[in-house]
């Protein structure tokens, strides 16, 4: 092999190691919500602060699994008042039930919809939110991953809330979401979406049995 040949070769294997370098930094780069977020949200400042947490309880289920998104709120400082927590989900998702370490006046079940959410209201007065930090109300909702999320593709979810503040009212915390991805059907045999049912047909082997 001559010289020539042997740079040219070589010139050619760093320039794709380069790009498969640069595929891995660019993939590497990408933004996953994650299946758990935390944030602060300034009361006007003397007031005290908000702190907001969600999470998904299985970050990596299959089709047919149930999950439990949840909600925590607590304040800091003085009382603060919470009047419905909305849980903007995947419209793959189907409600299954929703508790809260309050009393639920209501839930508005609004999944499978263009806008899939799930409302849970509180009573008349709100949730009270203590503020010293020390007892966050929760909110967890139930769901059921239907057929209807496709395998390998992030799903996420965020949290709106009315409250009683100097200035919350009505927030939607769309820059704070989390994530979850279905990672298989429901037949471990091709399930999932345009997979098989999942069984064998034993009787296309009757010409190999003795």
């Amino acid at each position: 092999m001559n010289n020539t040949l042997r740079t040219r070769m070589a010139g050619g294997l760093t320039t794709a190691a380069g790009a498969a370098f640069a595929l891995t930094l660019a993939a590497g780069s990408a933004t996953a919500a994650g299946s758990y977020a935390s944030w602060e949200f300034d009361d006007k400042g003397a007031m005290g602060t908000w702190t907001f947490t969600m999470s998904v309880s299985d970050p990596t289920p299959n089709v047919g699994d149930e999950i439990i998104i949840t909600n925590s709120m607590a304040h800091t400082k003085i009382d603060r008042y919470i009047y419905k927590v909305k849980q903007v989900v995947p419209q793959c998702l189907e409600l299954v039930d929703a508790t809260s370490s309050n009393t639920i006046a209501s839930t508005d079940n609004n999944t499978g919809k263009a806008d899939s959410n799930v409302v849970v209201n509180a009573p008349g007065g709100g949730w009270r939110i203590a503020g010293d930090s020390k007892n966050p109300v929760t909110v967890s909702v139930t769901y059921k991953v239907t057929n209807a999320c496709a395998i390998g593709k992030q799903q996420d979810a965020v949290m709106h809330i009315s409250g009683l503040g100097t200035n919350i009212g009505e927030q939607n915390f769309d820059d704070h979401p989390v994530s979850f991805t279905v990672s298989k059907g429901s037949g471990s045999i091709g399930g999932g979406n345009g997979g098989g049912s999942g069984s064998l047909d034993t009787g296309s082997l009757d010409a190999f049995l003795p």
